[in-house]
């Protein structure tokens, strides 16, 4: 479109602005899940985009990373990174243009480490132009840098149906996710806690619901030197559980598990008794859950002043 601006006491302006009709539609590869994978060990992942608009890209790309139960390796020279040392995010900015129809991935993988105590977790992907990051939280420059060579890209087919637009915001920008379960989703672990108070005062303290358990008794051997003291169920909610005793001699209780909330065990300190521990332990099938050794989880004692 050519405008031309005249006027009597001024030089005539022409200027030329070229309108194009269209937009580039960013998509991005959708990995499928992953299951059974080992804590600790690493996930490769391959961000790749590709344009199914009408209009072509000539700039320069983003491709962030973050994750979920699991961190990344500092790799790549032109990715930042969120921290130094176990960093869950990556912003890489990667070479243009994207022209219509085209498609490409990272030249490299983007290295995720599972957690060990994972379950569940993710790595998202997003992908967006340079010049425009849609409100996004970019990382500063100042940013820890990888510590390899520069990312680069690789021309791929993007034309299946694994290639899609995000749902939402706008058509410059698109996202994906790589998400996984690991080999410890039927793995019981119970979670230790710690009983705090004063010698001779009586409190109450929430015992934990174990990771994966699908409820019922909980099994507690009290530390030396604590006692349990009962607690009648006219006495405190009806969705409230408190710890019983088992075998008052041994100080064995049980505590009903509750997902909600797991259970409460009020007790006292009897006396002060260094280094006394007690355990916390729930069921499962040895079958099922081969791992027995965390299904029970240390019971310790803070003495307050």
């Amino acid at each position: 479109m050519k405008v031309t601006v005249t006027s009597a006491n001024a030089p005539t302006v022409r200027h030329t602005t070229h309108i194009v009709m269209g937009a580039p539609v960013l998509t991005a590869r959708q990995d499928k899940p992953l299951t059974g994978v080992e804590p600790g060990s690493e996930l490769r992942v391959t961000p790749a985009f590709g344009n199914k608009g009408d209009t072509a890209i000539g700039d320069s790309f983003i491709v962030e990373l973050w994750t979920e139960e699991a961190t990344l390796r500092r790799q790549y020279s032109n990715c930042r990174y969120d921290k130094a040392v176990s960093p869950t995010r990556a912003q890489c900015e990667l070479p243009g243009p994207l022209p219509v129809g085209a498609a490409y991935e990272t030249d490299g993988p983007l290295t995720a480490v599972v957690d060990e105590t994972a379950m569940y977790g993710k790595v998202y992907t997003t992908v967006l132009r340079a010049h425009d990051p849609l409100n996004n939280t970019l990382l500063p420059a100042s940013a820890p840098r990888g510590t390899g060579g520069p990312l680069g890209v690789r021309p791929v087919d993007g034309s299946g149906d694994d290639f899609i637009p995000s749902g939402y915001g706008k058509a410059e920008m698109a996202g994906g996710e790589l998400s996984f379960s690991t080999n410890q989703i039927n793995d019981v672990q119970a979670i230790g806690f710690t009983i705090k108070g004063k010698v001779g005062k009586v409190f109450d303290t929430q015992v934990p619901y174990p990771r994966n358990y699908d409820g019922g008794v909980l099994r507690l051997k009290l530390p030396e030197g604590v006692t349990l003291v009962p607690v009648k169920p006219e006495n405190h909610p009806s969705e409230v559980s408190y710890c019983e005793y088992a075998d008052q001699e041994h100080g064995l209780a049980h505590c009903s598990g509750r997902l909600d909330g797991g259970a409460w065990l009020r007790a006292r300190i009897d006396k002060r008794v260094p280094g006394a521990q007690g355990g916390i332990s729930a069921s499962s099938d040895p079958e099922i859950d081969p791992n027995q050794e965390n299904n029970t989880a240390p019971v310790k004692v803070e003495y307050l002043d």
